[in-house]
């Protein structure tokens, strides 16, 4: 008597494929194997993980989130209407941004800006200063790529530019007098 293995051809790669699930276990318990021997375990232990860690990736898809659609402003409005919902705008809707000169958003504007001149003039600790200025707006960015909130990110760029706003005080002294 011969035993033979029986492997799923290479088109089961396919999700479509009858024998996919049968070339996912293979290729997994493969990888198995070949870890449970870097790491000097046996083959029951392999195998005892490679299901274990299949029955996870099946649970979680049973348990992936629906995407429910988000509504349309203009449906929102029209339900808001319907019901009698009377929004008011934001208090700085319209307004345009506040450039007195006296608060803090005006005087890290007004830093950050000096601090871009004194790189155009060539000098290297505001080069520096003005790198680390480009790249938080970088990490911005990102973030927002990433799903984050925008009034966490407003918070959290804010607190960078101040960061490096203080650290440009021994070269161009006090900025939130």
């Amino acid at each position: 008597m011969t035993i033979t293995a029986v492997q799923p051809p290479d088109a089961a790669s396919d999700p479509k494929h009858p024998d996919h699930d049968r070339w996912v276990k293979d290729r997994t318990l493969k990888m198995e194997i070949e870890h449970a021997q870097l790491v000097g375990l046996t083959l029951r232990d392999a195998e005892a993980e490679n299901a274990r860690m299949l029955a996870r990736a099946e649970q979680k898809a049973k348990e992936a989130p629906t995407v429910v659609a988000k509504p349309s402003p203009i449906a929102r409005e029209q339900r808001h209407a319907a019901r009698g919902i009377t929004r008011k705008a934001p208090k700085n809707a319209g307004k345009p941004e506040c450039s007195c000169g006296l608060c803090i958003p005006c005087r890290r504007k007004m830093r950050v800006l000096a601090i871009f001149r004194g790189r155009a003039a060539g000098h290297p600790v505001l080069f520096a200063l003005s790198e680390d200025i480009k790249s938080s707006f970088v990490v911005r960015i990102r973030d927002s790529i990433a799903g984050v909130r925008k009034g966490a990110l407003d918070r959290a760029l804010a607190a960078r530019i101040d960061a490096i706003c203080d650290r440009s005080i021994p070269t161009m002294g006090e900025w939130r007098k």
